[in-house]
């Protein structure tokens, strides 16, 4: 695998229910491993909803292979946050994951 593609710095989230001082519970996502990735976006759409105008954008991320990673986890560069639909590894050598993400919004 080459490194140079590598130029993004990802940082990966994972879903957390925690607890303040006074016993109520906080969801977050907290970063739990900062890794070198690529961002390549693969389609994007436009629609009407009862919503107003959306947007989709699909986006394929590579990162070195990580064991821990599922597809609860979200990635998060720079003020973009992505959701992991689907983790490959290519032919099950443990090298490399392709991430196939969705753009979200921070508030999602």
């Amino acid at each position: 695998m080459k490194i140079g593609p590598l130029r993004h710095r990802l940082n990966i989230l994972r879903y957390e229910v925690s607890k303040n001082n006074i016993g109520v519970e906080k969801k977050i996502y907290k970063s739990i491993k900062t890794v070198w990735g690529s961002i390549e976006v693969l389609t994007g759409k436009e629609y009407l909803s009862p919503l107003g105008m959306m947007s989709e954008v699909s986006n394929k991320i590579t990162i070195r292979y990580l064991k821990e990673i599922d597809s609860k986890m979200r990635i998060s560069f720079k003020d973009r946050i992505f959701k992991i639909e689907a983790i490959l590894n290519p032919n099950e050598q443990n090298i490399m994951l392709v991430l196939l993400c969705s753009e979200i919004k921070a508030s999602d």
